[in-house]
């Protein structure tokens, strides 16, 4: 099953200031219109929300559209996109149009369920407190804050404090009650930072008796709208990285709080390693686990190499998701496909991706990657942001013996050996060819390297690209073990990938 996350304000971008009608919120309905998609989740906050709320500061409080982009509202940024999303938004509740509203019925009316999506601490630019995307209330109280600027992106509302707690509960009540919605999507991955730094085992109860209210809460609007209202929440990769932020996952699957449980990165990995089976053997083999797959990752913790997400590789984290027993794929930050029609790119992630069926018989790329949630979050803040943290940051890891929290880039030496596993799903169909790409620096135009135990020879194609075909009946399914024998030169390897080729590529 695919669910596509729709944020809160990609909408209200393709058009000029002023400008938007209802003509731009067709195209993505017109764009899912007809395809296997199963859920629309309607994003309707950040840290603002995206309509006027009673309980929290919207996009529309204190902007007029008529006063441009010197007005208090923008506090003195230059970005004129701060004033086109304001613009748009009120342009829209001038004609009495909710675009929430109208992307629900929009999925409805074509068969899709739809879900809201609510971000539980969004801190977009949390670098800098005069950003106009903060909220008035989030600079005027750091003292409920999880920690200050010096810690950007941990600077997020502190669920410790029941007064952050009832307010979030307050936003859920509004919205249940505000909008026709088959589902609630509480995204706990914008951004990963709900306790301060070290706290999340011990304040985790106070975070699932927020659940277990927020459960009740959707129970009453059912009455309202005559109709069921699923909850569902979204955490990281792995059970003990949700704990360690506050997340007991494990204990809402087994309470039924939710029902259903997404896992994903925070958008700096690529979703490659998803232990699936691990939250099965924790909340039982039934209950629906669901993979993120974000559209834009970094091929290491370096922050030097950022890539976005291709349909093949798209189809490869579907295709290990589900053979390691995934109900569905949620696909976030993936907002441009469906406003481009042209690249195709939409008639792949929402067909494709469905299932197992849908998959088999397509190419598909496996890419070894890595948790960013084994990172603390304000550190990667700065990794990308400030050029040289990122090594003196791998200095004082190494001077510490911290384990580097990603499988690349790996440097060996003359006589060093090196091993590395990768998902790839099921054993290749019949007919499939695949192959194995290496990007790596080294003075040697061709290495061996062992592929489930058959030497392979990866020949240089061009710059740092090295290729080598993997003979038929190679890969077995499952995990497959990647090996660097020891060579006589130094060489880095920098991305690892296997594909499965069925035409042209």
């Amino acid at each position: 099953m695919i669910f596509f996350d729709e944020d809160s304000d990609a909408r209200v971008f393709c058009a000029e200031a002023g400008t938007i009608t209802t003509e731009d919120l067709e195209v993505p309905l017109n764009a899912i219109g007809g395809t296997w998609l199963g859920v629309l989740i309607v994003g309707v906050n950040a840290m603002k929300t995206n309509y006027p709320s009673k309980v929290m500061q919207s996009h529309l409080d204190g902007f007029d559209c008529s006063l441009g982009m010197g007005q208090p509202f923008l506090r003195g940024s230059k970005n004129p996109w701060l004033y086109r999303r304001s613009a748009n938004f009120q342009v829209l509740f001038n004609q009495g149009i909710d675009s929430n509203a109208y992307l629900l019925d929009g999925a409805r009316k074509r068969g899709v369920s739809p879900w809201i999506g609510v971000r539980m601490n969004d801190i977009h630019n949390g670098h800098d407190p005069q950003d106009a995307l903060h909220s008035d209330f989030w600079r005027e109280h750091p003292e409920l804050l999880c920690n200050d600027v010096s810690h950007p992106c941990e600077n997020t509302f502190d669920y410790s404090h029941e007064i952050i707690r009832e307010r979030f509960l307050a936003l859920i009540g509004e919205l249940s009650l505000r909008y026709n919605a088959d589902g609630v999507f509480l995204d706990w991955m914008r951004w990963p930072s709900h306790v301060p730094y070290g706290k999340g085992s011990e304040r985790a109860p106070l975070i699932t008796d927020f659940m277990r209210k927020a459960k009740e809460i959707l129970k009453k609007a059912e009455a309202h709208h005559g109709h069921g209202i699923t909850l569902h929440a979204r955490v990281p990769l792995t059970p003990e990285n949700a704990l360690r932020l506050g997340l007991d996952a494990v204990a809402w699957c087994k309470e039924k709080i939710i029902d259903s449980l997404f896992i994903g990165e925070f958008g700096c990995g690529l979703e490659s390693d998803v232990p699936v089976e691990r939250w099965h053997e924790a909340v039982g083999s039934r209950f629906p686990v669901i993979v993120s797959l974000e559209h834009g990752f970094q091929a290491d913790p370096s922050g030097k190499k950022s890539l976005l997400t291709t349909v093949e590789e798209a189809r490869g984290v579907a295709a290990a998701a589900y053979h390691r027993g995934a109900a569905g794929v949620h696909l976030f930050n993936w907002m441009g496909s469906l406003r481009d029609t042209a690249a195709g790119v939409a008639g792949v992630i929402l067909n494709d991706l469905d299932s197992v069926e849908r998959l088999r018989g397509k190419n598909r790329t496996f890419r070894l990657s890595w948790d960013d949630s084994d990172v603390r979050l304000s550190e990667l803040d700065r990794i990308f942001r400030i050029p040289g943290f990122y090594e003196n940051w791998r200095r004082e890891r190494e001077q510490s013996r911290l384990p580097y929290p990603s499988p690349l880039p790996k440097e060996l030496q003359p006589g060093e050996q090196a091993a590395f596993r990768l998902h790839t799903a099921w054993r290749p169909e019949e007919g499939a060819m695949a192959k194995i790409r290496i990007s790596a620096e080294t003075s040697c135009d061709s290495f061996i390297v062992q592929v489930d135990g058959k030497p392979l020879y990866a020949i240089r194609k061009k710059d740092m690209e090295f290729e080598a075909e993997i003979p038929p009946g190679t890969l077995s399914g499952g995990w497959t073990r990647i090996e660097a024998p020891a060579s006589s030169g130094r060489i880095v390897f920098r991305e690892i990938l296997i594909d499965v080729v069925f035409r042209d590529f």
